[in-house]
């Protein structure tokens, strides 16, 4: 096989490639958007907000931790990365109506994390520059993709954290005892 050959055939395999991808998308699509409403649901009727430091706050020397819904990180270019990952936060409703007040309720959101990490002097030091929450749906479809594989290890993650921190209400000690 020449190499104009070769070259036409890693191409017609790319194209190919594309129109695979372009035909699943919208199962995936789906698929993503099953996961994510019944785990937004569970979120709103517990309403506990929820978010693990990224990598980037925890890192120290040549280390860090992935949080657990971590989904994944893509390169920007001149060194700075954004890191994406699962979190579940309190975002503020468009108001309905005439009414002044404002509804917040906790939703599945993704927080993403810009940073870059400089070797000083065979130091490492990582740059933070931003923390932002994204709606999952805002996401592009094949980061949105990913979402499958952090979901349940996310949702694990929730659970136990609000476990925790609610004990006293689950095991009935915080509430009041009837007098007889």
């Amino acid at each position: 096989m020449s190499g104009k050959e070769k070259e036409e055939d890693a191409v017609s395999r790319l194209t190919n490639l594309a129109a695979d991808l372009e035909r699943v998308y919208p199962e995936a699509g789906d698929r993503v958007a099953q996961a994510i409403k019944s785990v937004d649901k569970a979120i709103r009727q517990i309403g506990v907000s929820f978010r693990e430091p990224h990598y980037a706050e925890t890192f120290s020397e040549d280390t860090g931790v992935r949080p657990e819904g971590y989904i994944a990180e893509e390169e920007e270019g001149n060194g700075w990365c954004v890191e994406y990952a699962l979190c579940a936060v309190r975002v503020e409703l468009p108001r309905q109506g005439l009414t002044l007040e404002t509804k917040r309720i906790c939703k599945l959101q993704v927080s993403a994390c810009r940073y870059r990490i400089d070797d000083q002097r065979g130091r490492l030091r990582c740059h933070m520059e931003e923390i932002s929450t994204i709606r999952p749906q805002d996401l592009a479809l094949p980061l949105r993709v990913k979402i499958l594989d952090a979901i349940d290890k996310f949702a694990a993650v929730y659970e136990a954290y609000v476990r925790k921190n609610r004990a006293n209400l689950l095991n009935g000690s915080i509430m009041p005892k009837p007098t007889e």
